[in-house]
């Protein structure tokens, strides 16, 4: 299974709705940094979302976790972490995507319910719409769709008729034509602090890569044990949460990505990583992102979705077109709009277009700046 589009309507901070497109959109010379999925649709390896601070790209992480939950995972609304003030009643998710040889639509109507001070979502409707392969004749053809394979207003008509319960409120239909998830992880959770993945068989090159000292590590469900180079002593610790004690933050999220990183590819499934340059050295980024843009390495065509704030990080993205810019408007109204879309020349670097704020709102405001040392430079500490 492959997504091909992500969109919400009647959300907040977006209030033109949120968009994303999975696939490419400029040519595709060569498979590297996509897969195929059918003729010229191609599926992106990597996606980045940068912007400045505030501009919105935590939340279209979230957004975008909480569709590959629904449509991929097969989670229910009841499973998913959804900070509250995202979504409104009656928002309307609209994921894009292709499974056994057929294209997908669904359309999900979403309601709330505050129950003892704790917002519930239910599915008010949805539908499914699909199309075969031998339908599709063009890229713009794949998201034209009019034929219904299922209404879950329908389907739920039919169930109560037989005396059947087979839906939660809290569940979609997605599950009736995806009953395989695939692997999909985040780091949304642990985005300012580090807590070690637990691993029955430690794989020591992912951990050398971020710190070439350590010369065992293991780990179980009681305990985490560490042997440094040139040093005879045994660390123990029986608590993952401690183990910062012992590594650097950047040693145990690096490892811990590279570790995702395996087993998304194993299935061609999903990772999500907020602010990925936190705790690691530039080059190591690098490292990773260039693991999803390998298709020798990456041959199921695993995709990493992650945001950013600096943006020397995507020189190293060869295309532009798996580039979302987070902007801000005037009334702080949020959009994602494709790099490519934005800048048309290739002789620049990526990350000089947004640091020089050639992009109006990627870079912090000048005045603001100014304001603040015009405040610092009169600031007295009384005694």
């Amino acid at each position: 299974m492959k997504l091909l589009r992500i969109a919400y309507k009647n959300i907040d901070l977006f209030d033109d709705g949120f968009e994303i497109d999975l696939t490419t959109a400029d040519k595709v010379i060569d498979s590297e940094s996509a897969t195929n999925i059918f003729r010229s649709i191609y599926s992106q390896n990597v996606i980045s979302f940068v912007g400045a601070n505030a501009s919105g790209k935590t939340t279209a992480l979230k957004l975008i976790k909480a569709a590959i939950s629904i449509v991929i995972s097969n989670q229910g609304l009841d499973q998913i972490d959804i900070s509250p003030g995202i979504l409104k009643d009656e928002s309307v998710l609209t994921v894009d995507f292709f499974n056994d040889d057929k294209f997908y639509r669904l359309e999900s109507k979403i309601g709330i319910k505050n129950n003892l001070a704790k917002q519930e979502y239910y599915f008010i409707d949805e539908v499914i719409y699909y199309k075969n392969k031998s339908e599709i004749t063009s890229k713009k053809s794949i998201s034209e769709f009019k034929k219904i394979l299922r209404r879950r207003s329908e389907l739920e008509e039919s169930l109560t008729k037989s005396k059947i319960k087979l839906l939660k409120p809290q569940d979609s239909i997605a599950v009736t034509v995806n009953e395989n998830s695939l692997g999909c992880y985040d780091t949304l959770f642990t985005t300012n602090f580090n807590i070690y993945i637990r691993r029955n068989q430690q794989v020591m090159p992912f951990v050398n890569l971020f710190d070439d000292s350590i010369e065992s590590l293991s780990s179980s469900d009681d305990e985490i044990v560490i042997k440094f180079k040139n040093d005879d002593r045994i660390y123990r610790s029986n608590n993952l949460i401690e183990a910062e004690n012992f590594l650097s933050s950047g040693t145990i999220k690096g490892s811990n990505l590279i570790t995702y990183a395996m087993m998304v590819m194993q299935t061609g499934g999903y990772l999500i990583v907020d602010e990925i340059e936190n705790h690691l050295h530039k080059k190591l980024v690098q490292t990773i992102i260039n693991l999803f843009n390998d298709n020798k390495i990456n041959r199921n065509g695993a995709t990493l979705i992650f945001s950013t704030h600096y943006s020397e990080i995507i020189d190293c993205l060869n295309r532009k077109d798996n580039i979302f810019v987070m902007l801000r408007n005037n009334k702080y109204i949020s959009s994602a709009v494709r790099y490519s879309k934005l800048v048309k020349r290739n002789d620049v670097k990526k990350s000089e277009v947004l640091i020089s704020n050639y992009i109006d709102g990627t870079a912090p405001n000048y005045e603001s700046i100014k304001l603040v040392r015009e405040m610092l430079c009169g600031f007295k500490i009384s005694t």
